[in-house]
């Protein structure tokens, strides 16, 4: 990369084996957008992915839709054995005399690491009722709300004159 930044462009298809035991479910490919440049003895690569993911309200349970956009800046540099261990999660390592870096594994952690773990429908997600399990958002259920009764409920009766 002596003559300068070089854009790279690309997707990486929702189906792709990649996303397999992540919990993620892509709805549509992730667009890798990046400017890739010599820094030091490696080289930096600064852009962003932008997908859309379908994820569970956690409050309700039912479907939900989300536009992810990640900002990404990863340092490739190459580094072997003990020092590429003490590097880890900082610096992602490469052989000197690899001709191409596969991008696919630091570009996956980047994602899983941006999604939000709960997400709701809406703010004023009701969620399900505790005793029936009825959507709070859709139906109303006569279950009093009580709660089980807990350890500091004696000190309500206390009385302070």
């Amino acid at each position: 990369m002596a003559h300068g930044p070089t854009r790279v462009t690309g997707e990486i298809a929702a189906e792709s084996a990649l996303w397999q035991d992540s919990g993620l479910q892509l709805l549509e490919p992730l667009a890798v957008e990046l400017t890739a440049q010599a820094g030091g003895d490696g080289i930096w690569l600064q852009g962003h992915l932008r997908t859309r993911l379908a994820q569970e309200c956690r409050r309700c349970l039912e479907p939900v839709q989300q536009a992810v956009e990640v900002p990404v800046d990863l340092l490739f540099e190459p580094l072997q054995g003990e020092e590429a261990a003490e590097l880890e999660g900082e610096v992602y390592a490469f052989a000197e005399r690899d001709a191409e870096i596969d991008l696919r594994d630091a570009l996956r952690e980047q994602l899983l690491l941006a999604v939000p773990p709960y997400v709701v429908c809406a703010e004023d997600c009701r969620g399900l009722c505790p005793r029936c399990g009825a959507n709070r958002n859709h139906t109303a259920c006569d279950c009093a709300d009580e709660r089980d009764p807990g350890p500091w409920d004696a000190l309500k009766n206390l009385q302070f004159d």
